[in-house]
C-alpha cells in the first residue's frame, strides 16, 4: 500500500521510493502479484515518461516482472494491462492490443486499456481510430487519475494527423490536468 501511495504522488523521488517499497514486498513474498505489477509500473514510467539512458532495460525489466506475475496469476487484468502498454512502447502494437483486449475481457471497466489501444492505433498508422478509443476511456472512467494521459494520447493522434492546433490544445489540457507528470 505504501508503494502505491508513493507511486500515485508522481515525480521521480516518489517513484524511486515506490520501486523500493515494491521490491521489499516481493522480497517478503515472491508471489505478491500486486507488488510485481507495482514494480513493473515504476519501470514503465521510468522507461516511457521520464527520459533515461536505461529505457530499454527498464521496459525489459517491467516485461519480465509482468510475465512472472502472469505465470503466478494468469487472469490478473492489471498485469495484462501493463504488459500491453509495454508491448506498445516496444514497437509491438498489435501484440499490445491483444494484451489490452485480454485485460478488458477480465475487467471491462479499464479506461486505460481503451486509451492505450488508441495509442497502439497511432503506432500502427491508424491514428484516425484513436479518438473513439479515448472517448470510450472517458465514458467508462471520466474522473480517472490517469485521464490526463488519455488527453495526451488524443493530442498525439491529432499531431500525427497534421491537426497541430488541436494537438496543442489537447497537450495543454493534459499538462494542466496533472503537473506532477
Amino acid at each position: 500500500f505504501r508503494g502505491v501511495a508513493a507511486f500515485n504522488k508522481g515525480r521521480l523521488d516518489n517513484l524511486t521510493q515506490a520501486r523500493k517499497l515494491f521490491e521489499k514486498a516481493v522480497e517478503l513474498d515472491p508471489t505478491n502479484i500486486d507488488a510485481l505489477v507495482g514494480a513493473a509500473r515504476v519501470d514503465v514510467l521510468f522507461g516511457s515518461v521520464y527520459i533515461t539512458d536505461e529505457r530499454r532495460e527498464r521496459l525489459s525489466a517491467a516485461e519480465a516482472l509482468l510475465l512472472k506475475g502472469l505465470a503466478i496469476q494468469p487472469r490478473n487484468y492489471w498485469a495484462h494491462l501493463w504488459l500491453g502498454y509495454v508491448q506498445i512502447l516496444t514497437n509491438r502494437g498489435s501484440r499490445g492490443v491483444g494484451e489490452l483486449e485480454r485485460a478488458l475481457t477480465l475487467n471491462r471497466n479499464l479506461g486505460a486499456a481503451h486509451a492505450w489501444i488508441g495509442l497502439a492505433k497511432i503506432t500502427l498508422g491508424r491514428a484516425e481510430e484513436t479518438e473513439a478509443h479515448v472517448a470510450e476511456a472517458f465514458r467508462i472512467s471520466p474522473s480517472d487519475g490517469a485521464a490526463f494521459l488519455w488527453t495526451h494520447i488524443e493530442g498525439l493522434a491529432k499531431l500525427y494527423l497534421g491537426k497541430d492546433e488541436e494537438a496543442v490544445e489537447l497537450f495543454r489540457r493534459s499538462v494542466d490536468a496533472s503537473r506532477n507528470y
